[in-house]
């Protein structure tokens, strides 16, 4: 762990996932990102007196189906409760939440690979709303506004057990639930919007004494967030802990652009938040008819996926849980595979070329253009011919790369434009006479390079090889460079 090896830091995550139902949990309003500010709201997700909630059946089927896929128990009786606290954006005073009585209990998550590979319990799943959002910095004097939108919006909070140690571990452990609960269409899990937020509760204590007093960290949206976050709060109560000081209970914000965790709030206890029944809500009956049926309707989770992928075609961890992330990704690339001919070749090399292609060659371009998923998923035909051109050697490395650069930056449709780069581009040099040609050239242009490696420094025939593909135009085949490179340089 980070900081010193006499300490040992316990972790555990509170993770909300914004559920994706049309409307919100307790009334009618749409539920959307970018709206204008108080727009999408009603007298019940503003709280004006005698508005009464109603629940949302399909936040409850969202739920159970989140619980069954996390080997959660789900409970036949859950209760609403009102969780009280005073805060700008939350217009009734308090939140609707599930306290004591929550609708899954239990469960497990496994993260890690190989020998890493751990089992992380989870406490409960439980319903609630959510808050709206404060804007600050707003308006002719910089004053905070409110935007009650977001009030309401229907959140699934999942409370893991105290079981990680590491930051590693504590991203792992968000990366994967992630991907179950958008392969579950839960939730889309989108860190940057908050539709996916973690909270993580972070101790250090030394082995065998009593736990630590924990401190609350917010304001982490990716993963990267997350480990550095973790990371940096256990190194900040080890250092007070070595030097004789107190931990003091607090909620803490994690600032990117600093590196470190400040303080937000001392942090409250269960009991400062005055929870009771909601009594505008009967306690939420769950049929063991419609657990068996949610229970038979899951869908192929993302451990399964990967296993499948790695033994049907011989794909490494690494891009298994790559294609995983996003269910629109892998359901393209292996909809590409029985297109492309590649699905029943289990021996063939194709399926882990693709793959391998998608993820270091076509990934790298389509996040610098910022073009949704989908734009690349409709053009797989086309990358599927474009990867095994470039396998073949017909488009080198240099070649590929101007042809994704400019293909994803045209604002025409990204097959369409694949196919105008790839034209332009034209073929690859592979007239044996006409590289010998430009081998000699560049080997007459560096007398002193050739003396070195014909005096034993053979490591810089990769200079030759650039050189050679700068005379061609990055139109080369490097591997017939590189031997006929060899076979001039040995003669």
């Amino acid at each position: 762990m980070t900081g010193s090896p006499t300490w040992q830091a316990v972790i555990g995550l509170e993770v909300h996932a914004q559920l994706r139902t049309q409307t919100k949990i307790f009334c009618g309003c749409a539920v959307r990102f970018g709206s204008p500010a108080n727009t999408d709201v009603c007298p019940v997700c503003l709280g004006l007196p005698g508005a009464l909630p109603v629940l949302n059946a399909a936040a409850v089927q969202m739920a159970v189906r989140t619980g069954l896929a996390l080997g959660c128990t789900i409970q036949a009786v859950s209760v609403f409760s009102r969780k009280n606290y005073f805060y700008p954006d939350l217009p009734k005073g308090y939140q609707i939440s599930q306290g004591d009585q929550p609708i899954c209990l239990g469960g497990q998550l496994q993260i890690g690979r190989g020998d890493h590979a751990k089992s992380a319990r989870i406490e409960r799943i439980h319903l609630e709303e959510d808050a709206g959002k404060s804007l600050h910095g707003v308006g002719p004097g910089g004053q905070t506004g409110v935007d009650l939108n977001r009030a309401g919006t229907p959140l699934l909070e999942i409370v893991g057990k105290p079981d990680l140690s590491t930051p590693q571990e504590a991203a792992e452990y968000v990366e994967e639930l992630r991907a179950i609960l958008v392969h579950l269409g839960v939730c889309d899990g989108n860190l940057e919007q908050g539709s996916l937020r973690c909270d993580a509760n972070v101790s250090v204590h030394r082995p065998g004494e009593p736990l630590g007093i924990r401190c609350e960290i917010k304001n982490m949206n990716s993963y990267r967030n997350i480990r550095d976050a973790v990371a940096y709060e256990i190194e900040r109560q080890t250092e007070v802990l070595v030097h004789g000081g107190v931990i003091v209970q607090q909620t803490r914000l994690w600032n990117p652009d600093q590196g470190r965790t400040e303080p937000m709030r001392s942090k409250e206890n269960a009991n400062d938040y005055r929870y009771f029944p909601e009594p505008d809500l009967m306690p939420l009956r769950v049929q063991a008819a419609e657990i068996a049926l949610a229970r038979q309707a899951l869908p192929e989770l993302p451990s399964e996926i990967r296993q499948r992928l790695q033994g049907d075609y011989g794909l490494s961890e690494g891009v298994a849980r790559w294609l995983v992330e996003e269910p629109q990704r892998v359901r393209g690339y292996e909809r590409q595979l029985a297109l492309g001919g590649a699905a029943d070749l289990g021996a063939s090399e194709l399926p882990s070329m693709f793959a391998n292609f998608l993820m270091s060659q076509v990934n790298a371009a389509w996040v610098r253009s910022q073009r949704p998923w989908a734009d690349v998923d409709a053009a797989l035909d086309t990358l599927w011919t474009l990867g095994q051109q470039w396998r073949e050697g017909q488009l080198s490395n240099k070649m590929l790369a101007q042809v994704l650069t400019q293909a994803f930056t045209s604002l025409n449709s990204l097959g369409d434009s694949l196919k105008t780069a790839q034209a332009a581009a034209g073929a690859v040099v592979s007239d044996v006479q006409a590289l010998r040609e430009a081998v000699a050239t560049v080997i007459g242009n560096f007398p002193k390079e050739v003396e070195r490696y014909r005096g034993g420094q053979v490591q810089i025939a990769g200079f030759f090889v650039g050189q050679v593909m700068r005379v061609l135009g990055g139109k080369g085949d490097a591997k017939r460079i590189g031997m006929l490179v060899h076979e001039a340089l040995t003669q």
